[in-house]
C-alpha cells in the first residue's frame, strides 16, 4: 500500500538548533512515522541568526536526510513561482505548516496550497505563537495579522495542531470559525536512565542556576536577572545563560542589569550550545533551570533540563504544572517575584543528599510527562 505523503513547512530544521524546541518536535514526529508516510520537507539552508548555509548540504535540490526528503532553499531565491513548483512536485495528499506569521514557510505556500493547487488537507501548528506573552510581543503588528486572517477566512478549513490544552484554549479564543484543533504534545529526545553519579556536586549554601533559551524578550531573561539580584549575600550563585542572541537590543539590556549584580552572584554567557551537547552539559555543570517564560506552548529546553536531572523553576506560562508534588521544582506566576526568590535561596541552602532528591524528582517527572503511550498516537494522529 502507497504511504500517505505529508509536506512539511518549516523555517529552520536539523542540522539547526538555534530555533529551538520546534526543531527536534517535528525531527521526532518524522523519526516515529517514517514507516508510516512519506515525508517531504522544505526549509531554509540555513540555521536561525547564521550568515551562512549549512556546510556540506547542497541548496535547491531535493536530498534524503533525518528520515524524510529534504529541500534546503536558499532564501534569497525562493519566490512564490519556485513554490508552487516545489509543492506541485510533491504532490502531498496533505502539508503541515509550523509557524502562524512565516510568510516564507507558511503564508505563501498556504495560499498556493489552497487556492491555487486545491489541496484538502492542511495541518498548522502555531508553536505557542498565540500565547499571551507572546502575543504581547509587537502586539499591534500581530493583532491587526489575525484580524486580517479572519476577515479573509485563510485558517477557516485547517486543522490545527496544539502542543497542549493550555494551547488549544489559546488557539480557540483567538480563532472562533474552527474546523479541528487536535492535542499532541511535543515529542523531545529522552535518555533512558539518570546516572546521578555524573551530576555535579551540590556544595550547601552554593547553586549553579541557569538560563536556556533564545535571549529575546518573549523568554523574559531580563526577569530572571531581576530575581538574582534580590538573593541574599549568604549564598553564591553562579547563572550560566545558554542560547542565541536573538534581540540584541534587549541583550544589551541585560548586560546592563547583569553589571548591577551584587558580587555574590557570578554570571557568564556561554553562547550558543548545539542540541547533542545540551544533555552532557547540563548533567555534569549546573544544578537548578530558572525560567520565567512569556509563553511556552511545550518546552523543550524544560525537557532537556529534566533529563539532565536539574529541577526547574518556571512560570505557570507552559504545559509543566503541579511540579512541586513530583518534586519537581516548581511553577509560579510572574507576578510572584518572592516566591522565585525564596526557591533559589531554597536550593542553594540544601544539601547534596536533599537536592538528589530533587534530581530524581525531576528526571521522573519528565520522563512520564513525555513518555505517556497516548503522546505518540496523538501525533501520528495529525495526519489521518
Amino acid at each position: 500500500m502507497e504511504k500517505k505523503k505529508i509536506l512539511i513547512f518549516i523555517d529552520w530544521f536539523l542540522p539547526g538548533y538555534n530555533a529551538g524546541g520546534q526543531i527536534p518536535s517535528v525531527a521526532n514526529i518524522i523519526k516515529y512515522n517514517k514507516d508510516l508516510y512519506d515525508f517531504h520537507v522544505i526549509t531554509s539552508d540555513t540555521d536561525l541568526g547564521a550568515k551562512s548555509s549549512y556546510p556540506d548540504i547542497e541548496s535547491d535540490k531535493w536530498i534524503k536526510k533525518y528520515g524524510a526528503t529534504i529541500y534546503y532553499a536558499d532564501l534569497e531565491t525562493l519566490s512564490a513561482k519556485k513554490m508552487k513548483s516545489l509543492i506541485h512536485f510533491v504532490s502531498p495528499d496533505l502539508v503541515y505548516f509550523n509557524s502562524l506569521f512565516s510568510i516564507k514557510f507558511t503564508l505563501i505556500p498556504l495560499v498556493i496550497s489552497k487556492y491555487h493547487l486545491k489541496i484538502k488537507e492542511i495541518v498548522l501548528a502555531p508553536r505557542g505563537m498565540l500565547g499571551t506573552g507572546a502575543l504581547q510581543l509587537k502586539a499591534f503588528k500581530k493583532r491587526s495579522f489575525i484580524s486580517l486572517t479572519k476577515s479573509l477566512g485563510l485558517f477557516n478549513d485547517v486543522i490545527w495542531h496544539a502542543s497542549s490544552e493550555i494551547e488549544k484554549k489559546e488557539i480557540e479564543s483567538n480563532f472562533k470559525e474552527l474546523k479541528e484543533v487536535r492535542v499532541a504534545l511535543d515529542i523531545p529526545n529522552v535518555p533512558s536512565e539518570l546516572n546521578l553519579l555524573q551530576k555535579i556536586e551540590k556544595e550547601k549554601d552554593s547553586l549553579k542556576v541557569f538560563f536556556i533559551s533564545r535571549i529575546s524578550p518573549k523568554k523574559n531573561l531580563l526577569f530572571a536577572i531581576k530575581i538574582l539580584s534580590k538573593i541574599k549575600p549568604l549564598y553564591d550563585i553562579t547563572f550560566t545563560i545558554i542560547g542565541p542572541v536573538e534581540d540584541k537590543l534587549y541583550w544589551k539590556s541585560c548586560e546592563l542589569e547583569i553589571s548591577k549584580l551584587p558580587k555574590n552572584i557570578k554570571v557568564e554567557y556561554l553562547g550558543v550550545l548545539e542540541s547533542h551537547k545540551i544533555n552532557q552539559y547540563l548533567t555534569f555543570n549546573q544544578h537548578v533551570f530558572l525560567f520565567p517564560t512569556f509563553s511556552e506552548n511545550f518546552g523543550h529546553v524544560i525537557a532537556e533540563s529534566m533529563f539532565s536531572g536539574c529541577p526547574v523553576i518556571l512560570s505557570d506560562n507552559t504545559p509543566w504544572r503541579n511540579l512541586e508534588n513530583s518534586n519537581a521544582g516548581w511553577d509560579f506566576s510572574l507576578n510572584e517575584e518572592g516566591k522565585f526568590v525564596e526557591k533559589i535561596e531554597y536550593f542553594a541552602s540544601i544539601t547534596q543528599e536533599d537536592f538528589n532528591i530533587f534530581a530524581k524528582g525531576a528526571f521522573a517527572f519528565g520522563k512520564e510527562f513525555c513518555l505517556n503511550p497516548s503522546v505518540l498516537g496523538a501525533n501520528r494522529m495529525l495526519f489521518e
